[in-house]
């Protein structure tokens, strides 16, 4: 269970575009009782290109409303920034199901809470409906927006080393909550962000599916061990009219170094640290949660720079909130620049420089080195419209001596409502590492998702992850393959 917090004392009230690890895209304006709330990329593409007349389009509900763009809307996108109030206001515009609405083609009377497009109606919904309009109250009256969360997955592999199983299985439900303590003119937000939960596991221990096929170097990030989420707990601190963001706490470093916007969500689309968060970085590094400090910096409307700094040696799940570390750190600082085509294609392109440190003061040992990351991000498809499609590529090196891999190369694209239909996905990825290790083997890696909408709460993501010369010696075939479901619940 996810609960997200937003309190706002500005007036008129502005919901938040933010996201929990990065997927629920908000946009909600509080105006005369008027909720418009769903995602990005609503719209058909085809229709608005089709259709010249902006009147009819206006009255339809299917142009791109006009946007009030902050200074640093372009890049608050591309680097992460999630808890930053939105004034782009969003069209909710669901298939219509009486004859009256059929006929003027004008949009549902009712809300949507994600633009969803559902194959068959939950027999549950009524039992939700109480605490739906719960949620919309305290949206309309307080800004206070809550949304429960829960995960099942459930994955097998016929291709595992001797002695590993074939199956894991767990159950995973969690709170993520940010609340919004003020936003002024002067220094911009403060904020509260913090993510408990519980996750229990139901069918073997394995720490994940990909060390069992021999892959040591590719691990998924979402794993199936019995352990409490203890997860970003942090509070942030904006300066400059939100231009400049000071977080401390627990908190992800991907956010600062590396972050892809295509493959984020472990629940809904690419769960394998290659595609989500970065194979090469040295402990930590990458999609996981340690006691640091981060800033991010928006120099104009293109450029931003970002900094982050973690303790390798704090608990991944845990109240540790050891920020300083002398004999060991996690540092990485990126530049970045956001474009923008006279199409409305949006891109990004950054490069990173990262250090390890780890002092190891009972036997002299340890590490210390540099790496580097560059990452390319770019539209195929504007904001705004369905099918939302995107690219990447992305290369990284770590010295042998900080990380298991030396060099990490992937690319791939995601389809964000595939075929027009709402919160469908369709993802695909490559990507090929080169251990440290020399008895390692150079491993190629695939993964293909599907994510289908079954009612406007369930999300099922179908999951094919193929190893070609899996690294571990240890495997004996040059090929194995991983399957896994994914049952999202979503209140």
């Amino acid at each position: 269970m996810a609960i997200l917090l937003f309190v706002g004392l500005a007036s008129p009230i502005f919901g938040q575009q933010s996201v929990f690890r990065k997927k629920f895209f908000f946009g909600v304006e509080y105006n005369n009782e008027a909720i418009v709330d769903s995602t990005h990329y609503i719209f058909n593409l085809a229709k608005l290109y089709e259709l010249e007349d902006d009147s009819l389009l206006l009255k339809k509900q299917l142009i791109r409303p006009n946007r009030k763009e902050s200074k640093f809307d372009k890049i608050y996108y591309w680097s992460a920034v999630s808890n930053i109030p939105s004034e782009n206001t969003l069209v909710n515009h669901k298939k219509n199901k009486t004859t009256y609405l059929r006929k003027y083609q004008l949009p549902y009377e009712s809300n949507s809470y994600f633009g969803t497009d559902p194959i068959f109606e939950s027999p549950f919904t009524t039992w939700w409906s109480p605490l739906r309009r719960i949620t919309q109250h305290l949206d309309k009256s307080i800004g206070l927006n809550m949304r429960p969360l829960a995960l099942t997955y459930f994955g097998y592999s016929p291709s595992v080393i001797d002695g590993k199983s074939n199956f894991l299985s767990f159950f995973g439900a969690e709170i993520y909550s940010k609340w919004l303590i003020a936003n002024t003119k002067k220094w911009g937000i403060t904020s509260i962000t913090f993510e408990l939960g519980y996750k229990v596991n139901l069918i073997n221990e394995n720490p994940d599916l990909g060390s069992s096929v021999g892959s040591n170097i590719t691990s998924n990030v979402t794993v199936s061990k019995t352990n409490p989420i203890i997860g970003d707990i942090s509070i942030t601190q904006a300066f400059l009219d939100n231009q400049i963001f000071l977080t401390l706490g627990r908190l992800t470093p991907w956010y600062y170094y590396g972050y892809n916007t295509f493959t984020d969500d472990e629940l809904t689309r690419a769960t394998n640290s290659l595609l989500n968060g970065g194979t090469n970085m040295p402990e930590g590094g990458g999609n996981s949660t340690k006691p640091g400090f981060g800033i991010k910096y928006m120099i104009n409307t293109h450029f931003y720079l970002n900094f982050v700094m973690t303790n390798p040696k704090g608990a991944d799940a845990g109240f540790d909130f050891t920020i300083y570390n002398p004999d060991s750190h996690f540092l990485a600082t990126e530049f970045g620049y956001a474009h923008s085509f006279k199409n409305q294609l949006e891109g990004r392109l950054s490069f990173g420089i990262h250090h390890g440190l780890n002092k190891n003061v009972a036997d002299q040992s340890g590490y210390n080195g540099y790496g580097y990351n560059f990452l390319l991000q770019q539209e195929l498809t504007p904001k705004g419209y369905t099918p939302y499609v995107g690219v990447y590529a992305q290369a990284g090196y770590s010295d042998p001596a900080i990380s298991d891999v030396t060099q990490q190369y992937a690319m791939g694209m995601n389809i964000d409502h595939f075929i027009h239909r709402r919160n469908d996905g369709l993802g695909v990825g490559f990507g090929y590492a080169i251990p440290s290790d020399s008895e390692f083997r150079n491993e190629f890696f695939t993964d293909i998702f599907y994510r289908l909408q079954l009612t406007q709460s369930a999300q099922l993501t179908l999951d094919a992850q193929f190893f070609v010369n899996p690294s571990n010696p240890g495997q004996q075939r040059n090929f194995a393959p991983v399957f896994s479901l994914r049952y999202l619940f979503s209140i």
